[in-house]
């Protein structure tokens, strides 16, 4: 009977060697049996005739858990580097597009971009990320597809939100800081590249056969994008058919775009006749390179027995001297660079060849074809010409200036050094140029740069006459 008072609805009291446990049930009803079973679900605590009942430990803490207010964990991470990259982007979305729209789209991007869900798993992506506290609206695979339509229907206003981009982005300096709005920003340079992908879709209507470096036909689109030098981010996508040529699908872009001062930059695969036509068609300006053995290519100053007096110009690059050479042929205007380390690589890397190679590669091969070791050509057509092309005197007179302060900083380094005693390196190197007209026709000055080197001079000389009188002295006393 004592045990009797603990029992409670949906509970049952067993006795276990002469213990008495009390256990919650339920009651389920069998299909198969056509009845009602009783299921043991947890033990709830032990039943004494002294103390009365004695809740279990566990159970305990299952209670108490219940009071707690419920927790849930959400990734953070990934959703906090997302809006610290597209913060100005995310902005700049919502007040083009609409709230709701942006920030569905913003949440599938960051769920692609960090889970390559397809879109029947974002929805679940989205509810277990922190992004669905700041984005409350949920997502599904229907609403995606609703969006991404009304993104891809309302081409008009995806490019002016893309024009935003390019005019109102913070260019970023070489040093990866902004640039003061004091100071004047660089033209925003814009690069321009596009890839293929293969489509056998029946109804995206825009895939079709065309060519790709891959030599395959099948049907294909064409992605093309624009990414500005100067916010390092893309500006500007559009997708088109795969049977359009590249000039023509860069045509496309630069009119929708609005770009103006464009430049087409390609590598020596791109050049062609019918290429340079479709570019002087569209009007756009090209800096194209050539294959060496392309015939437009003159030579003839690299064939004689003083190729760099024949050249004569020359410019700095990375710590090292290039020499080029302007001409024209066939009405197109060209460059050819020289590059002394890169012959020399070519060269070492040819002679090589004859030895692992001698199928292709012979000496007599070599000296054939030595002249156009080191070599770059480029076609081009611009409306500014290149800055190797222009101003030759001036550039030359500063690359000597630029040497010269170099040679009087050298020099005037060596100040600090002529009362040591016994001379250091300095000193003596100092006393060697001393005996050279005050140093005038050791340090060869230039038009502009004379009434520094006699400055100069005059006070080295000073300085050496002051140590001649102390060191007379210093003798004089020892005597």
């Amino acid at each position: 009977e004592w045990v009797q008072e603990h029992k409670e609805p949906r509970t049952e009291i067993k006795n276990i060697k002469g213990a008495y446990y009390k256990y919650e049930v339920r009651y389920e009803y069998n299909k198969a049996k056509k009845r009602t079973d009783k299921k043991t679900v947890r033990l709830l605590g032990k039943v004494t005739q002294k103390d009365g009942f004695i809740p279990s430990d566990k159970d305990a803490i299952r209670r108490k858990s219940e009071k707690l207010p419920k927790v849930d964990i959400k990734t953070y991470g990934v959703f906090k580097l997302f809006k610290e990259m597209l913060g100005d982007e995310s902005a700049s979305l919502v007040s083009a597009f609409g709230k709701e729209e942006s920030e569905c789209l913003l949440s599938f991007a960051m769920t692609r971009w960090a889970y390559q869900a397809p879109i029947k798993r974002a929805g679940r992506y989205h509810m277990h990320d922190y992004c669905s506290e700041e984005w409350k609206e949920g997502i599904s695979d229907k609403r995606l597809t609703e969006t991404l339509r009304y993104f891809g229907q309302n081409r008009e206003k995806s490019v002016e939100w893309m024009r935003s981009l390019l005019d109102n982005g913070k260019e970023i300096c070489g040093d990866g800081t902004d640039y003061p709005d004091d100071q004047d920003k660089p033209s925003r340079f814009v690069m321009m590249d596009s890839t293929h992908f293969r489509s056998l879709s029946e109804n995206l209507g825009i895939n079709a056969k065309g060519y790709n470096p891959e030599i395959n036909f099948d049907e294909q689109l064409r992605l093309m994008y624009l990414f500005a030098a100067g916010l390092r981010q893309p500006v500007y996508y559009r997708l088109i058919g795969g049977n359009i040529p590249d000039v023509s699908s860069m045509a496309l872009c630069v009119k929708e775009m609005g770009a103006k001062d464009v430049v087409f930059v390609a590598d020596k695969g791109f050049y062609s006749e019918k290429n340079i036509g479709l570019l002087e068609k569209e009007r756009l300006q090209y800096i194209i390179a050539l294959h060496r053995n392309n015939k437009q290519i003159d030579f003839s100053p690299l064939l004689g027995s003083n190729p760099k007096k024949a050249i004569g110009n020359y410019f700095a690059y990375q710590d090292r001297i290039v020499w080029y050479y302007v001409y024209e042929n066939n009405g197109k205007k060209l460059v050819t660079f020289l590059d002394e380390r890169l012959r020399v690589r070519e060269e070492a890397d040819y002679l090589r060849r004859t030895i692992t190679h001698p199928e292709s590669h012979s000496k007599k091969g070599f000296h054939k074809c030595s002249h156009q070791f080191g070599t770059l050509t480029m076609a081009y057509k611009t409306n500014n010409p290149p800055l190797c092309t222009r101003d030759i005197p001036d550039l030359q007179a500063k690359e000597r200036d630029r040497g010269h302060v170099r040679q009087l900083q050298e020099l005037s380094g060596c100040r600090r050094h002529l009362h040591a005693e016994p001379p250091c390196a300095g000193g003596l190197a100092f006393r060697k140029l001393r005996g050279d007209a005050c140093l005038l026709p050791a340090i060869r000055p230039i038009e502009g740069c004379r009434h520094a080197c006699e400055q100069l001079a005059k006070r080295l000389d000073r300085t050496f006459q002051v140590h001649l009188q102390n060191q007379n002295q210093r003798h004089m006393a020892l005597g």
